[in-house]
Parts: structure tokens; sequence; C-alpha cells
């Protein structure tokens, strides 16, 4: 076993770094869905890793079919909360969203019906908005994470009633999607939010021009 001076002398000499070191400069991004692209991104590479076609991911996972799925349910959360507060903001400016929105949740059910929601109370349904496929997708990926808490909670600490929720459910092929689709419907997702985030900022940048 270490002795407490030799932890103290080890201690974290991992992290350093020389004082001289340099480093690229990282992008830094401009909005909220570059990093909601960064995770899906990161989901495909990984599920590059995986063989793709050789793997259907069901009914034996490896080891990487958790950490893809969590991203691909960041990736959703994330750009459902961009489309959220773009459209907040719009309503705010414009006079027709005031009410407090949801901001905190991971549960991709109640985020899409905000998102719903607004884009009904701002009387339009922007082209490039969310298709049937993708609400599909997110209802999908919101069963298989019990709401969204548990790719991030530990399973205890997840609520009682989301538990509950999920006992007794029946699941096609078992619990683990088919990752090779999950990926294509994804990548149809990513389409359907990059088109709507546009379409927004652009709709936010004229109305501040109008001011």
């Amino acid at each position: 076993m270490f002795k407490d001076r030799d932890l103290a002398d080890t201690k974290r000499e991992y992290l350093r770094i020389p004082r001289d070191a340099t480093f690229p400069t990282l992008p830094v991004p401009t909005d909220f869905q570059d990093y909601a692209h960064a995770y899906f991104i990161g989901a495909k590479a990984l599920w590059e890793k995986t063989g793709k076609d050789q793997y259907s991911g069901v009914p034996y996972p490896d080891n990487l079919v958790y950490p893809i799925l969590f991203l691909v349910h960041h990736f959703l959360e994330l750009e459902l909360k961009s489309g959220i507060e773009l459209t907040y903001s719009i309503g705010n400016m414009t006079g027709e969203l005031t009410e407090e929105q949801g901001w905190r949740s991971h549960n991709l059910n109640y985020l899409l019906s905000i998102l719903k929601k607004n884009l009904h109370t701002l009387n339009y349904i922007p082209e490039g908005s969310p298709s049937e496929l993708t609400c599909e997708l997110i209802e999908d990926m919101a069963k298989f994470g019990m709401l969204g808490e548990s790719l991030r909670y530990p399973i205890m600490t997840v609520r009682k009633e989301t538990r509950e929720k999920a006992l007794g459910r029946k699941w096609p092929d078992g619990l683990i999607p088919d990752v090779a689709a999950v990926i294509g419907a994804t990548d149809k997702a990513w389409l359907d939010f990059g088109g709507l985030i546009s379409y927004l900022i652009e709709y936010k940048d004229s109305l501040r021009e109008q001011v």
C-alpha cells in the first residue's frame, strides 16, 4: 500500500500539463445546436466500432450499446430543448408565449409535447419541423430510457413512479433496440431538427431587425 507521502508525491501527476505546452484552439459552438450535433457525431463514431451491419443490437448488446444510446438520447434532448428555447424566445418577443418552460426534464416525450405546443401557439409549423418518423424515434427512445432517467442515473435513484411505469412492459426483441435502426432514424432526425432550428433562428433574427 502507498504511504501518505508517496501519494502526495504522485497525486495527480497524470493530470499535470507542462507550462510551455501549446494546444490548437477549439472552435466555440455558436449556439446550442452545435453541442447537440457533437453528441450524435460521437454516437455514429462508436457505432462504426461495433461492426455496423454485423451487429443488430439484439438481444446481446456489447459494451458500446448503452453509450451509443445515451449519446443519441442526449442529442435528441438538446435538439428539443434548443427548439423550445427558440420558440419560447420568439413567443416572448411577440407576446404569444409567457408560461414557464420545462427546461430541466430529461423526458423526451414531455419535451416534444412542449415544442409542439409552442409551435401551435405561434400558429405555424415551419418547414422542417419534426416529422412523424422523428416523433416515433423520440417516443421509442423515451420508452427505452425510462423517461430519460435510466440512461442518466443509478437505477435506485430513479423515481419510484418512473420505475413502476417501466415494470411489466413487453419490449420487442428484449430491452435493447436495434442500434442500426436507431442510428438511421437519428440521421433523419438530424435533418429534421437542422431545418427547424435554422428556420427558428432566422425568424428570431428577423423579429429583432423589426424592433
